[in-house]
């Protein structure tokens, strides 16, 4: 049996809230990704795109759509967590249902 406040804290299973500020952090840690790497490769972009930074692009609007309307890096932070959040947990409901 668990004797401390955080043995009990930790023997619970975690509530959805936990999850949708996990899901929250990868949104939000996805968009520092792809922002950190705009910054990095800023000065090749304006070079003709080729088929490997053709790729990088897909995959940079695939994981980061909000990149799709060229809203301030800042927006775009905070509105990619906030859609990981919502999507994640949809899904973790459809997936709690379907069990």
């Amino acid at each position: 049996m668990p004797s401390t406040e955080i043995e009990i804290l930790l023997s619970r299973p975690p509530k959805r809230s936990h999850s949708a500020i996990v899901w929250a952090m990868v949104g939000f840690l996805m968009a520092c990704g792809w922002m950190a790497y705009a910054f990095l490769v800023a000065p090749a972009i304006e070079r003709t795109l080729a088929v490997p930074e053709r790729v990088v692009e897909v995959c940079a609007f695939l994981t980061c759509p909000m990149l799709l309307f060229g809203l301030h890096p800042y927006w775009i932070l905070l509105i990619n967590a906030s859609t990981y959040c919502a999507v994640g947990l949809l899904v973790e409901s459809m997936l709690r249902k379907l069990k």
